[in-house]
């Protein structure tokens, strides 16, 4: 019970680090690219894409340059 608890955890951290590699990757590629861009190109909600920027932001690894409306995204993060 516990091996399956943990693999659990385990994946569910695995797809969380490779979300954020790709909004990374997509956003280095189109620093003006949207949340809906992002959730559409990654089959995820907005929420979900929200979430994630807010832990990329939180890391220093994203920082919004400008309006929401008008701004790009400046990927802080090298592979």
């Amino acid at each position: 019970m516990l091996k399956i608890i943990l693999d659990s955890i385990k994946s569910s951290v695995i797809s969380s680090v490779n979300t954020e590699i790709k909004i990374l990757e997509y956003l280095k590629n189109d620093p003006t690219a949207t949340i809906k861009e992002l959730a559409i190109f990654l089959n995820l909600t907005t929420r979900a894409i929200e979430k994630q920027i807010a832990k990329l932001k939180k890391d220093n690894k994203l920082i919004r340059v400008g309006s929401a409306r008008k701004g790009y995204w400046d990927v802080r993060y090298e592979d």
